[in-house]
C-alpha cells in the first residue's frame, strides 16, 4: 500500500512538471564520425538502451515535447536517424543501421537550455546502409533467443581486452605491458571475425582506456552476444613458467554470482530472453531454479567452446595447461552468455614476452583463437544465426 501511494505520487509530481521542448537536431562531421547536437530549453536526463536485428541506438528524452520545426527523418553515410513523439511525455530518437553503434555522450547547460552531444565513433567504417523501411519507432527491446528478423542473423562476439589506462596489468622483464599486448592480440581477433561471412565481432575497449570488471559485463550485454572472450597475458614470479591456458567460471564462482543476481532485482529482469519480472514468485525460488539451470548450461556451453580454443592455440605454441581451468573471474560471470578467458601466455617469461610483443606472433595466436571459436560455432551454431 505504502509503495502504492509513493508511486501516485511520483506520477502527479511528474505530470505536474512542465515538459522540456526539444527544439534542435543537429547533424556535423567529426573526424572519425558523426556528431549529432541535441538542444533542449530545459535540463532533461536522456535515457539509452540498444536493440539488435537490425542495429539501433534508442534515445529517450523523458517528460520532452518535440518541436515541429525539427526534421524527422535524416541520413548520414550508412546511419539511419529518426525522431518523433513516443508518447504523450516521451520523445524518441532512434539511430540505425546493420553495425554495432559505438558512441560517447555529453551534455552540457548553454545560453537558453540544455545541449545533449551524441558523438557516433564508427560511422563511416562500414559501407552498407541500413534498412529501415520495416522498423518503427514503437520497438521494444528485442527476445535475444527469439528475435524478429528478416533471414538469418550473425554470431555476435564480444573480446574483452584485460587491463587498459591506469591499470596496465602484468609487465615483462623487457618492460612490455599486458594492456597493450592483449590489445593488439583482441584487434587482430576482431578483423578475423569480421571478416568471415556470418559472424561479427566488438570489443569492450579498443583504446588504452580504464574500464572496471562490471562495467565490461555491462558493455557486453548491450550487444547482446552469443559468447564473450575476455583476452589477457598471465605472469607469475617465475619466470620459467610458461604457456598459454584458458579458463571458464567456477561453480563456485557460478554460485555467487547467482546471489548476486537474485539480490539486485534489476539485474534479472530478463535472462536469456526469458522476462523474470513477470513470474509471481515472492520467495525467489522460481529465479533460483532458473539461474542455476542458465548458468549450469552456460558454464558448460563455455568449457566446450573453451577446449576448441585451447586445441587451436596448442597447435602453434606451449599449454601451461591442457585441459580447460575453471575460476571465479568476474568478467565470467554473465549467466546466460557462455564465457571464456584466454591467458595467451607468460608476459613475465622473457621468451613468451618477446613472442607476445610480435605483431606476427600476435596475429598468428589471434587466428587460432578464431578457429577454435570458428570450430565451436560450427559444431554449436546459435539458433536463427547464418551458421545454422
Amino acid at each position: 500500500m505504502v509503495r502504492c501511494l509513493i508511486a501516485f505520487i511520483l506520477l502527479i509530481t511528474y505530470s505536474l512538471a512542465e515538459a522540456a521542448v526539444l527544439k534542435q537536431l543537429n547533424l556535423s562531421s567529426q573526424a572519425d564520425g558523426l556528431n549529432i547536437s541535441i538542444q533542449l530549453d530545459s535540463v532533461v536526463v536522456p535515457k539509452m538502451f540498444r536493440l539488435n536485428y537490425p542495429n539501433r541506438l534508442v534515445v529517450d528524452f523523458p517528460n520532452t515535447t518535440l518541436s515541429a520545426v525539427v526534421r524527422r527523418n535524416q541520413t548520414y553515410s550508412n546511419l539511419n536517424i529518426r525522431i518523433a513523439q513516443y508518447s504523450s511525455t516521451v520523445t524518441r530518437l532512434v539511430l540505425q543501421a546493420n553495425f554495432p553503434i559505438h558512441y560517447q555522450v555529453n551534455s552540457s547547460s548553454i545560453y537558453g537550455g540544455y545541449s545533449v552531444q551524441l558523438a557516433i565513433n564508427n560511422v563511416l567504417n562500414s559501407s552498407v546502409a541500413p534498412n529501415a523501411t520495416n522498423h518503427r519507432l514503437s520497438d521494444r527491446p528485442a527476445n535475444r533467443y527469439s528475435p524478429i528478423f528478416k533471414g538469418k542473423r550473425k554470431i555476435v562476439v564480444v573480446i574483452d581486452p584485460g587491463h587498459g589506462g591506469k591499470d596496465p596489468g602484468a609487465h615483462g622483464f623487457y618492460h612490455h605491458l599486458e594492456k597493450d599486448v592483449v590489445l593488439a592480440i583482441s584487434k587482430h581477433l576482431q578483423q578475423k571475425i569480421n571478416n568471415t561471412p556470418g559472424m561479427t565481432a566488438v570489443l569492450t575497449r579498443d583504446g588504452d582506456y580504464f574500464i572496471d570488471l562490471r562495467r565490461r559485463l555491462d558493455i557486453s550485454r548491450r550487444y547482446h552476444p552469443d559468447v564473450f572472450v575476455a583476452i589477457h597475458a598471465d605472469a607469475f614470479n617465475n619466470s620459467h613458467s610458461h604457456g598459454a591456458s584458458v579458463f571458464a567460471l567456477s561453480p563456485r564462482g557460478a554460485t555467487s554470482e547467482a546471489a548476486r543476481w537474485l539480490a539486485e532485482k534489476e539485474n534479472y529482469s530478463e535472462l536469456g530472453g526469458v522476462n523474470l519480472s513477470d513470474l509471481d514468485d515472492k520467495n525467489g525460488m522460481v529465479r533460483t531454479v532458473l539461474m542455476d539451470l542458465s548458468q549450469t548450461a552456460t558454464t558448460q556451453a563455455s568449457i566446450k567452446m573453451g577446449q576448441h580454443v585451447l586445441d587451436q592455440v596448442g597447435h602453434m605454441t606451449s599449454l601451461h595447461n591442457h585441459h580447460v581451468e575453471q575460476a571465479g573471474f568476474v568478467v565470467l560471470k554473465s549467466p546466460d552468455t557462455p564465457s571464456i578467458l584466454v591467458e595467451t601466455g607468460f608476459i613475465s617469461n622473457p621468451y613468451e614476452e618477446r613472442n607476445l610483443s610480435s605483431p606476427v606472433y600476435q596475429d598468428k595466436l589471434a587466428q587460432a583463437i578464431f578457429n577454435g571459436l570458428h570450430q565451436y560455432f560450427r559444431e554449436y551454431p546459435p539458433r536463427g544465426t547464418q551458421f545454422r
